[in-house]
């Protein structure tokens, strides 16, 4: 979803550098201590690549992460203590310490400013409340923080995160911390335009019959080949519809104490299902690939919570929810896995979509992960298709698609300056790379790359990312293909 402004202003830089593999020696106790070290070490032998100080003095440091191809150390960037927005970095090792790449929000020539507040942080969630609209009760208490807010001129702010549930929303407001003016706001919501909830995948899909309509929630004859009997797993006993990485209970919630769910599309406790069978079976999944800590939680998912055509996720939460306009979104795979793919980016990196380009690579994904996780057993103009079931209250294409991962766009000439639409520029480099290396191969560098990045990045950021983790699990054995990939796209990698 855009992360949109209300000030004109553009996105920070984000510099991605493919650097030396040698291995950095150094004698530090433990495995994160080392990691971060060794990170350490080379921005300060390399800082004027990336207009670092030369000592580093306004690097804190952040999380140390470890994946399958290594650790990743981030730092962020302050004046006198106080974090500057967006300015992380994120620096990536292999396995013995060796530095693969450096993903860098950093924001130099940064004067120094006056970090005293003038205004209070309770003011300032007054002021967001206005600047939002969001006067009536919040979904959860609203969270402060002092930043530097340097897009454009920078300016000491107070970061004021509010969620509301009706209308549905969720914001970060910048308010200056001096004068106690608004200064930006942007939206947290993952959304996807449209609804649809689905079988497995759907019932478009399985039956390869376009022709089908919701029919106002109707469990009409033609749709009987559709459902299927599945297993879900470690359900935690209360006879709800919960998990160790899914909970989908809720107001009229499922429960049966019998553990057997057996419903169908005119009753919602059906989207209950569904939302918990194709979350949880994700996450399988993801594990099954080695990934032990790509959001490894219990996700909370509430199906049809509202009456217009949407879905989000929302990070100030965690929660997805699923809206009942149109096609009711828990009735369709791939609208759940796509909203749970912002969800695993989110876990991966926080905070991830704050530009751009990083939106549009989360949306990108999101249709990326819902197409790997249906593609068995599709073939044709079925295979590239996302969400053919909820697409069909708008779409008159055969099949109908929410979305495709096959459109021949390329940048920067087909750039629109909207997510999703910009997603399927990076959708379809994902695509050519499942189509290229297997599903196998291709999902684990996908999920691998994420590690490497930060909230604002590019494209070309993240396909330098792609490449470290090919070199990473691979020993760079893929490097050719990847590059001619994402040059096919117009998008440049080191």
């Amino acid at each position: 979803m855009p992360h949109s402004f209300k000030r004109a202003g553009t996105y920070g830089l984000v510099l991605a550098s493919l650097v030396s593999m040698t291995s950095i020696s150094l004698a530090a106790p433990g495995g994160n201590d080392k990691a971060r070290s060794a990170a350490r070490s080379y921005l300060q032998a390399n800082g004027n690549r990336y207009h670092l100080k030369a000592d580093l003095a306004d690097l804190r440091d952040g999380v140390t992460t470890s994946s399958l191809g290594g650790s990743h150390v981030q730092f962020q960037q302050t004046i006198n203590g106080v974090p500057v927005e967006g300015a992380t970095l994120n620096v990536g090792l292999d396995r013995g310490n060796g530095v693969q790449l450096v993903v860098s929000g950093y924001k130099a020539n940064l004067s120094q400013i006056n970090t005293t507040p003038r205004i209070t942080a309770n003011a300032a969630i007054a002021t967001a409340r206005t600047a939002t609209g969001a006067q009536g009760a919040l979904a959860a208490a609203p969270q402060t923080k002092l930043v530097i807010y340097a897009e454009g001129s920078a300016a000491l702010a107070w970061k004021v995160t509010l969620s509301t549930d009706e209308p549905a929303g969720a914001w970060d407001v910048f308010v200056d911390a001096l004068s106690g003016q608004t200064i930006a706001t942007r939206s947290l919501l993952r959304q996807v335009e449209g609804t649809g909830q689905v079988f497995t995948p759907n019932p478009v899909a399985t039956l390869k019959d376009p022709t089908l309509r919701d029919q106002d929630d109707t469990n009409y004859a033609a749709l009987a080949g559709a459902y299927r009997t599945v297993t879900l797993h470690q359900l935690d006993g209360s006879g709800y519809l919960r998990g160790p990485f899914v909970d989908a209970s809720s107001k009229n919630s499922a429960k049966e104490p019998s553990f057997v769910f057996n419903y169908t599309r005119d009753d919602v406790r059906f989207e209950q299902v569904m939302a918990y069978y194709h979350i949880d079976r994700t996450q399988r999944y993801i594990q099954s690939l080695g990934f032990s800590n790509v959001n490894n939680r219990q996700q909370t998912v509430k199906v049809s919570t509202f009456s217009y055509d949407n879905s989000y996720y929302n990070p100030s939460n965690g929660a997805i929810s699923l809206g009942r306009g149109g096609v009711d979104d828990g009735e369709d795979a791939d609208v759940i896995v796509h909203e749970y793919g912002h969800s695993v980016q989110d876990n991966q990196v926080p905070g991830f979509g704050s530009s751009l380009e990083a939106g549009s690579m989360g949306e990108g994904f999101g249709d990326y992960l819902a197409f790997t996780m249906s593609a068995q057993g599709q073939s044709g103009a079925y295979l590239a298709c996302v969400a053919e079931w909820d697409a069909t209250s708008y779409d008159s294409a055969t099949p109908p698609c929410l979305r495709r991962l096959d459109e021949n766009k390329h940048y920067p000439e087909d750039v629109r300056g909207e997510v999703h639409a910009d997603g399927e520029i990076w959708s379809r480099a994902l695509f050519d790379l499942w189509n290229a290396l297997g599903r196998t191969t291709a999902d684990k560098l996908v999920l691998q790359s994420h590690f490497y990045l930060t909230p604002t990045a590019s494209f070309g950021d993240g396909a330098n990312a792609i490449l470290a983790a090919d070199r990473a699990l691979n020993n760079g054995a893929n490097q050719a293909k990847i590059r001619q990939i994402f040059s096919a796209r117009g998008i440049a990698t080191n």
